[in-house]
């Protein structure tokens, strides 16, 4: 056999060298110092492998950030060139003085890909702006870059390898926000880089870049993610822009809403792409108004990019049209084949969860015959279901599999479109009558202008003597409780059909609850320190129901008693049974030992969460205790009910031989409304309709009297709402009783003035005193 050369392994001749060494030195050691030279040698050696590969892997990185530095930062657009600020923004924190992102989608071997580059250039203006901006903030599997550009035109390319992760939930900038990534907002997830010298007058320029790809072959489309983003943000913009490239195949959905800047196919097209640019300059900043849907009020854009062919596009789940031009509107016809292709198409894991819920319902509920009481059961038993675990396969003879941290850890919720269908399933066995309803949740837009299919939300209606709309649900909500942003939409009632000209479509609206469905009702009794200085003490008991729950969740509740009791009220093996079947003593000790830890942290981290969470309203001095009397999850038990005990400070002052109380205080703090808070541009897009009642009974201390009793007494009502409160005095008990109320979940811009009126009135309320005058 003729010679051949065969490449080999370098670190080969390294191990050989290593044990001849080894081998030299053992002949002058006793055999645990041999023993102990060659773990030493071994540790130093692979030690020093791993530095060489890290700093090679270092130098890759830095090469790689090098290559992209010059192909962004080197970026010639006109817009990067802009070094000033325009006198109208001068008074600003900062200014962006260009933004761009580019978008890039190609195919590649057997897959379809997506790159992203967001550019931007913010000037510092003053302290505010140094102090919000000297910590970047980055994802780390991320491309990123950072220059800082100093008013005397220095310029210093920022390194990353400083830069440290984010050990602790903190609010990330929303400037150093990269699109789409509004879960960072508090987050654990970036990492942060101080930016040393920055001063006002300096140029921050940096960029992130992103990747997606996924497989195409053998599948009818690739669709990537959806884009909707506003034109507007923290900081007024000079210029932007969007360029958005795509190869022959991709498909692209467009829309563009109050007042934003359309996309503009380029005449100049590349070969076999085709180039879109968005211009848009002179961007005032966000404004910010309380009860504002950003997407309904400031100037937005939404696309999604579906790779595909002309071939299958109408035979896939997303509105496309032309391949070689925008679809900036979905037909009707678009909008029946596409949900009813969703409607009919096989949703993997259905028939599990509807086979689960059917067995447990025939077991425990088949004498129930009202159809809306029979769903509401089975709603919340597929709640469980989530709960615990997913369901299993045909060899799973429970239907379940408990994997209860995971889920406890994400927050169960499920896709609408499986909701519908997972429960529709339930339905037709029992032979119960639905409806399948879809639309558009109103923070989103409306079903005028939907652009792509995933903004669309599925509920069910369940027909009766008084039915139910059956909402997706996350581990809180009951069944009948509405989604906040689907009250009073407009949605497309469906029947499905295997044929396409014979499905229907037709239009309904949801109801919008009133103020008296969602309420809270705090009762108070406030007792002053016994040497009436500063503190006061608080026990309350707080009644709270309908939409104004989803406030509390998930602070207010303690996850492993939440999983015990669904285990008990579902007959499974809770921790008591679980502990009951231990006979080993000395293990069972252990486990409660275990047990009783785990649920005493719990208990603990809630306390501090209540007492971070009630500090928004109150100035808590301390958090003593909480009760939960009903966690307000189930059908037959819907109100969120607890009590609790914490103390004021600095709510009692001194004056002489007298005392002043902050009386109104003791309702919570109310919004206050600055100067220019006091106009509207936008709408009003309320959460909710709702109602907050307190009765707070206050002990005057014996010898003293009360004066200012008058200025408790409130009634400010309008067609928005109203504020109206009550003092009273028995004996020593002194009775404050307020009532605050929305009367709608949405105002057109022009009844501000009326709303302004009672929150006026309500903050106002809190500055009021009482005094205690020595008798």
């Amino acid at each position: 056999m003729p010679a051949t050369y065969t490449k080999q392994n370098p670190f080969r001749y390294f191990a050989l060298l290593l044990t001849l060494l080894l081998s030299f030195q053992a002949h002058s050691q006793t055999a645990d110092e041999r023993r102990k030279a060659r773990g030493k040698m071994l540790s130093d050696s692979l030690n020093a492998m791993k530095q060489r590969q890290d700093a090679a892997a270092a130098l890759r990185r830095q090469r790689n950030t090098n290559k992209n530095n010059e192909a962004v930062f080197g970026d010639e657009d006109p817009i990067f060139k802009t070094t000033a600020v325009p006198d109208k923004w001068k008074d600003e924190s900062a200014v962006v003085l260009a933004a761009k992102t580019t978008y890039h989608y190609y195919t590649k071997g057997p897959s379809a890909y997506y790159d992203r580059i967001e550019r931007k250039r913010i000037k510092v203006l003053d302290k505010s702006a140094v102090d919000d901006l000297s910590t970047f903030y980055f994802i780390p599997t991320k491309d990123v870059g950072f220059t800082l550009i100093k008013k005397d035109g220095t310029t210093t390319r920022v390194k990353l390898d400083d830069a440290v992760p984010v050990d602790e939930y903190l609010p990330v900038p929303t400037s150093y926000m990269v699109e789409g990534s509004i879960d960072y907002l508090y987050s654990k997830s970036y990492k942060k880089l101080a930016i040393s010298g920055l001063e006002p007058g300096d140029i921050i320029d940096y960029y992130y870049t992103y990747a997606y790809s996924a497989f195409k072959e053998e599948v009818p489309a690739v669709p990537f993610p959806t884009v909707a983003l506003t034109l507007t943000g923290e900081y007024p913009v000079v210029a932007q822009k969007i360029r958005l490239k795509a190869e022959n195949g991709f498909f692209i959905n467009f829309a563009a809403y109050n007042g934003a800047s359309p996309l503009v196919k380029v005449s100049d097209t590349a070969k076999n792409a085709n180039v879109y640019i968005l211009a848009d300059s002179n961007r005032s900043k966000r404004k910010n108004e309380k009860w504002e849907d950003a997407f309904r009020c400031e100037p937005t854009i939404k696309f999604q990019v579906v790779y595909s062919s002309d071939k299958e596009k109408n035979n896939v789940p997303y509105f496309l049209g032309s391949s070689t031009a925008l679809t900036t509107s979905v037909t009707q016809d678009q909008l029946k084949r596409v949900v009813n292709e969703i409607a009919m198409e096989e949703t993997p894991g259905v028939d599990n969860y509807s086979s689960a819920i059917t067995k447990y319902m025939r077991k425990n509920h088949s004498d129930i015959k009202d159809p809306v009481l029979y769903m509401k059961y089975a709603y919340t038993y597929f709640r469980y279901v989530l709960l615990v675990g997913e369901v299993g396969d045909e060899n799973n003879e429970s239907g379940l599999s408990q994997d209860m941290d995971k889920n406890l850890e994400n927050k169960t919720t499920i896709e609408s479109q499986v909701f519908v269908k997972v429960l529709g399933e339930v339905c037709k066995e029992k032979k119960i009558d639905y409806d399948l309803l879809l639309g558009v949740p109103r923070n989103l837009g409306t079903l005028d202008n939907l652009i792509y299919p995933s903004e669309l939300k599925w509920v069910l209606y369940i027909k009766g003597s008084a039915g139910i709309y059956l909402f997706p649900f996350d581990l809180y909500k009951v069944p009948g409780e509405a989604d906040w942003d689907m009250e009073g939409i407009d949605m497309y009632k469906l029947v499905p059909d295997k044929k396409i000209e014979k499905v229907i479509l037709s239009k309904t609206n949801i109801p919008i609850s009133d103020d008296m469905a969602n309420t809270a009702v705090y009762k108070t009794s406030i007792n002053l320190n016994a040497d009436m200085q500063g503190e006061a003490s608080v026990n309350r008991n707080s009644v709270i129901s309908g939409l104004l729950k989803e406030h509390y969740y998930p602070n207010i509740i303690a996850e492993g008693i939440m999983l015990n009791q669904e285990l008990k009220r579902y007959k499974e093996e809770t921790m008591e049974e679980y502990l009951k079947k231990i006979h080993n003593n000395e293990k069972k000790k252990e486990e409660e030992r275990k047990i009783t830890l785990a649920m005493a942290d719990e208990q603990k981290e809630r306390m501090e969460t209540m007492k971070t969470f009630f500090s928004v309203d109150f100035d808590v001095s301390s958090y003593d205790d909480f009760q939960l009397q009903c966690d307000g999850r189930q059908v037959d038990s819907a109100k969120l009910m607890f009590n609790d005990k914490f103390k004021l400070k600095d709510v009692v002052h001194k004056v002489g031989p007298n005392y002043i109380v902050d009386a109104g205080k003791f309702i919570g703090n109310q919004y206050e409304l600055k100067e220019e808070q006091r106009t509207r541009t936008f709408d009003i897009y309320l959460g909710y309709a709702g109602e907050y009642d307190n009765e707070v009974s206050i002990t005057i201390p014996q010898g003293y009297t009360v004066q200012g009793v008058d200025a408790l007494n409130k009634n400010v009502t309008t067609k928005t709402g109203g504020f109206v409160s009550t003092a009273t005095l028995s004996g020593n008990i002194l009775t404050i009783k307020t009532r605050k109320f929305y009367l709608h979940n949405f105002e057109p811009k022009e009844n501000w003035p009326d709303m302004v009126k009672f929150l006026e009135a309500a903050y106002d309320f809190t500055q009021a005193k009482i005094l205690l005058k020595k008798a």
